[in-house]
């Protein structure tokens, strides 16, 4: 059940960032509707609101409606296109994700679609009277098609707003903060104080070596099927990439070994396995028993990866610090959406996850806190040395992490980045008033992480 709901995720993962789904649910729609209503003929005719008009009429406005629908719908999937692009070149590649999978494009999309074969497939249905053939002329129909036509009018007013909005670069990083710290807290579970992080277990010689079937983003693992499959067979399993990681084709993906003092792989515990071929090798069962309860996809996406937030947004700031963009504002705008994330995640359990159960274990690494840390400062600092608003940024978001975060393991890292800040400061050729101001907000890190809170002074952006 756990591999049927982690297939699931991936392909509605799929679905949810494709440009297709919603166009192509409005296509089927409206086809079936046009149908439908092709059927009630001239039934509704005389109503107040309801086409009454001949059926060259009718074909003049169906005709009309199509035409127009379609050429609006190939201007605003370029448009589309010129978003995604702007996107890529300005923001970062790992932003056209979000773009694609944006509902309120794709039901634009979908409106035109649904409007222009709705009035196509309608169009069929409308008969002048002759010797041969019974007149026919769908009112109702004629008429949904002048509503879907309005509604399209909207739409395409609300698209041109939305776009606008949806390119601006604040809009783009709270987005993309917002979207980390909602899979931060459904992923992770609160942190607990001094709580270390489990180690890894040793590798035993004679463990089994499984391979990645296929290259891409290790996305997700079922971690409650694996756990019930170790378990059964009295396995213990680690493996190696975390979630997010990059894995390359028959490279070592995880590695089991028996629980307990066993030397080899007993057939007749993992024989307890019902969906494990009966034929195959011990070596082969437990690799099934992987590669069955994980999910590798060949784009790196949110699910189970708050990381993949951090990426985006510090893409986006040493973009903004290129010599190219030379934009420090975006820059310390995106560190301080960073900010938001990295407040939450020190707020979360992080690091290896291990479960036991009855005889099997299952660990999983994981990016801690200072994986994090060093992931949202150190390129964004490498990039910014030269300009004291960036310096001033990373020290405030240090300084709002010593004030939230809690216990040794958290602590220490972010003094250890203040540091760098610092070593980065004495070797940057900025003016002395700048200089200071950077200055006194590293030295309320240090106060922070001391538990006491100093004021530092404002400073106009």
């Amino acid at each position: 059940m756990e591999t049927i709901r982690l297939r699931l995720t991936g392909l509605r993962e799929a679905l949810e960032s494709s440009l297709w789904l919603f166009p192509g649910i409005g296509v089927a729609v409206g086809v079936v509707a046009a149908f439908w209503l092709g059927q009630l003929g001239d039934l509704g005719t005389g109503l107040p609101f309801v086409f009454a008009g001949s059926a060259d009429s009718a074909r003049a406005v169906l005709s009309t409606i199509a035409g127009s629908t379609i050429t609006v719908t190939s201007l605003t999937f370029s448009l589309t296109v010129v978003a995604l692009q702007v996107a890529s070149g300005q923001f970062t590649p790992r932003l056209m994700r979000t773009f694609l999978s944006d509902r309120g494009n794709q039901t634009v999309l979908a409106v035109f679609l649904g409007t222009f074969s709705f009035a196509l497939v309608l169009l069929q249905g409308v008969q002048a009277e002759s010797d041969r053939i019974t007149r026919s002329i769908p009112a109702l129909g004629v008429t949904a098609a002048t509503g879907l036509a309005l509604a399209s009018v909207i739409a395409l007013v609300y698209f041109f707003h939305h776009l606008t909005v949806q390119l601006r670069v604040d809009k783009v990083m709270r987005q993309v903060a917002d979207s980390a710290i909602e899979e931060v807290r459904t992923t992770f579970r609160p942190a607990v104080v001094d709580e270390q992080p489990p180690a890894m277990p040793d590798v035993p010689d004679d463990a089994v070596t499984v391979l990645a079937p296929t290259s891409g983003y290790l996305a997700n693992v079922a971690l409650d099927g694996l756990v019930d499959a170790a378990t059964r067979a009295d396995l213990t399993v680690r493996l190696r990439p975390g979630l997010g990681s990059w894995v390359v084709d028959n490279t070592t993906i995880a590695w089991t070994w028996p629980s307990g003092d066993e030397p080899d792989l007993h057939r007749d515990d993992l024989s307890q396995l019902d969906t494990l071929d009966d034929d195959a090798s011990d070596a082969e069962r437990a690799r099934q028993l992987v590669l069955d309860n994980i999910y590798i996809t060949s784009s790196r996406t949110l699910d189970s990866d708050a990381s993949f937030g951090v990426r985006q947004l510090v893409d986006i700031a040493i973009r903004a610090l290129s010599p190219g963009v030379n934009d420090p504002t975006t820059a310390v705008e995106a560190v301080r959406q960073t900010s938001r994330v990295m407040v939450v995640l020190g707020a979360h359990d992080l690091g290896t996850i291990r479960r036991v159960a009855g005889n099997g274990s299952v660990t999983v690494p994981r990016p801690d806190f200072s994986e994090h840390l060093r992931l949202a400062v150190d390129q964004v600092l490498r990039y910014g040395a030269q300009e004291p608003a960036v310096l001033r940024a990373l020290a405030i978001m240090l300084r709002d992490l010593a004030e939230t975060c809690e216990g040794s393991h958290r602590l220490d890292p972010i003094n250890d980045e203040a540091k760098l800040v610092r070593d980065a400061l004495d070797r940057a050729d900025i003016p002395s008033a700048a200089a200071t101001q950077v200055a006194e907000v590293l030295d309320a890190v240090r106060s922070a992480a001391r538990g006491t809170t100093t004021p530092t002074p404002p400073r106009a952006d």
